[in-house]
C-alpha cells in the first residue's frame, strides 16, 4: 500500500489522513514516509477526530531546519499536550535560554574525554555480564542478560542510583515512553513516581554529596530549582538505557540477519564504528514522529505556510532517508565516507547522551563479535516478538545461540 492511499489535494496541497502512521513491525517505515518525502516533504496532516492543525515534515534540510530554529518551532508550548509524556519542566521540553542553562550543567559529563574515561567501565561491566551469560550457555536472551542491563548499569553508576533500585527504573521507564501501552495517567503516575524517588535522592546528595553526576548538578553554582533537578535526572535516566539497550539490540539484530554485513564487520572490528553510525541512519528508533512543536508565528517552508499555532512533527527517520543528504539512501553501506544522519536529532536538542551511546553501543557489540564467533539467532526472524505500544520500537526478546 502506498501513501496515496492516504492523501487527498486540498488547495494545492496534501491533505495526509490516517496520521499517524502505523510503522510496520521490523526495520522498515512505513511507504508514505518515502511518497511524502520525495513529493510533499512538508505536508498537512489530519489528526485524529478533534486534533489541532498539524503538519509533518519528511525532508532531511527541512527537518534540520526545523530542529535547529526553536525560536519558531517551540517544544515548550507543545510540551503538555493530550497524549504525551507531561514534560514542561523536562528537558526534552525547554526552549531556547532555559534549556540551554539546564542543558549545560549536565552536558559536562557527557563529553568525548569523559566518555572515554568511562569506557573502560562500560568495557568491564560488558565483559563480567557476557560471562555470566556464557557461563549459563545457550540459548540465551542477550536483551535480558546483557543488552538492557548494560546502559542501565552505566547510567545507574554516572548519577548514582543504588543498584537495588535500579529495575523499577525499567519499569518506570516503559510507562514512561508508552503511546498506547500505558494510559496517559499512568505516564504521568510513573514519572511522578520516579519524582518522588529522585527528589529524596537529590536531598541525600545534597547533606551527603558523592563522586556522580547527581551530586555534581545538585551543587552546581547554576543554581537549578528543585523540579529542574528532578526532571533533568528523569530525561538522563529515562533517555540513558531504554534507548540504548533498544537500539543496540536492533543493529545486533540486523547484524545477525545480515550475514554480508556481519562478515564484513567480523572480517575487521575496526570497520564497526562506521558500521554503527549507518545502523544509527537506517534503524528507525521511534515508532512515530516524536513529540511535536508549535510554530510561534507564520513560516514558509517548502513551498508551504505553516501557520502561528499549527503543530509540526519531525520524521527524522525519514529524512535520514533522503537521497539529497545521502547517496544511495535507501542502502545500507558500511563505507559511506560522510554520515551527517539525525539518528540523535539535531541543534539544540541534540541527544545529550550520544557520545555515551555510542561507546555503550560499540563496546557492547565489539565484545560479543570478538567472544561468540558462532553467535546466531535463536529462532527465525519471523517469530521474534515486537514491542507494542510504546514511543520507542525494538524487540522484547533477543534469543541467540553459539
Amino acid at each position: 500500500m502506498t501513501a496515496l492511499a492516504y492523501c487527498v489535494h486540498m488547495e494545492d496541497h496534501p491533505h495526509v489522513s490516517g496520521y499517524p502512521f502505523k510503522c510496520p513491525r521490523g526495520l522498515d517505515l512505513h511507504p508514505a514516509y518515502k511518497e511524502l518525502r520525495e513529493n510533499h516533504p512538508v505536508a498537512r496532516v489530519t489528526l485524529p477526530p478533534g486534533g489541532p492543525p498539524a503538519w509533518v515534515v519528511t525532508g532531511y534540510h527541512s527537518a534540520r531546519y526545523v530542529l535547529v530554529n526553536q525560536e519558531l518551532f517551540s517544544r515548550e508550548q507543545a510540551a503538555e499536550l493530550p497524549g504525551y509524556p507531561p514534560l514542561r519542566d523536562s528537558l526534552l521540553g525547554m526552549d531556547l535560554n532555559r534549556h540551554a542553562r539546564v542543558r549545560r550543567v549536565a552536558a559536562r559529563a557527557f563529553t568525548p574525554r569523559r566518555v572515554e574515561q568511562l569506557r573502560p567501565r562500560i568495557q568491564h561491566t560488558a565483559t563480567q555480564m557476557l560471562e555470566v551469560t556464557e557461563g549459563q550457555g545457550p540459548p540465551a536472551d542477550l536483551i535480558e542478560s546483557v543488552l538492557l542491563p548494560l546502559p542501565l548499569a552505566v547510567i545507574g553508576d554516572l548519577l548514582g542510583v543504588p543498584t537495588d533500585d535500579r529495575p523499577q527504573f525499567q519499569a518506570w521507564g516503559d510507562a514512561f515512553l508508552a503511546s498506547t501501552k500505558y494510559s496517559q495517567q499512568q505516564a504521568v503516575q510513573a514519572q511522578q513516581a520516579m519524582g518522588a524517588y529522585l527528589a529524596d535522592l537529590i536531598n541525600q546528595r545534597r547533606s551527603s554529596p558523592d563522586d556522580d553526576l547527581l551530586s555534581a548538578v545538585v551543587h552546581d553554582e547554576t543554581g537549578l530549582s528543585d523540579s529542574e533537578l528532578v526532571n533533568l535526572a528523569i530525561a538522563i535516566l529515562v533517555g540513558g538505557f531504554e534507548t540504548t539497550a533498544t537500539m543496540a539490540a536492533l543493529q545486533l539484530y540486523y547484524l545477525l540477519t545480515h550475514p554480508e554485513h556481519l562478515a564484513y564487520v567480523r572480517e575487521d572490528l575496526t570497520r564497526l564504528p562506521a558500521a554503527i553510525e549507518e545502523l544509527l541512519r537506517t534503524i528507525p528508533l521511534g515508532e512515530g514522529d516524536g513529540l511535536p512543536r508549535i510554530a510561534t508565528r507564520d513560516v514558509e517552508l517548502e513551498g508551504s505556510t505553516i501557520r502561528k499555532g499549527d503543530l509540526v512533527f519531525v520524521s527524522t527517520p525519514s529524512a535520514n532517508f533522503d537521497d539529497e543528504a545521502f547517496a544511495g539512501a535507501d542502502s545500507v553501506d558500511f563505507t559511506r565516507p560522510e554520515n551527517p544522519h539525525l539518528g540523535f536529532g539535531h541543534g539544540p536538542h541534540y541527544c545529550l547522551g550520544a557520545n555515551l551511546a555510542r561507546a555503550e553501543i560499540h563496546v557492547v557489540l565489539a565484545t560479543l563479535l570478538e567472544r561468540l564467533p558462532g553467535l546466531r539467532l535463536g529462532v527465525a526472524p519471523e517469530d521474534l516478538a515486537w514491542k507494542e505500544g510504546l514511543h520507542v520500537r525494538g524487540l522484547k526478546q533477543l534469543p541467540v545461540e553459539w
